[in-house]
């Protein structure tokens, strides 16, 4: 944990780590989203 800590504040840029937070969160979300159209969908209910 510790060394996580380290490398994420030393060895990286301030902005980088909110960055890959955004990115991880918004990829998320199209995910949940593509999920949900899929599940509208009908051949949803064939592949179930």
């Amino acid at each position: 944990m510790y060394r996580t800590l380290v490398c994420l504040t030393v060895e990286h840029k301030a902005w980088v780590i909110p960055l890959s937070a955004f990115i991880c969160w918004l990829s998320c979300q199209i995910t949940f989203y593509l999920l949900g159209q899929a599940r509208q969908s009908r051949e949803w209910s064939v592949l179930v």
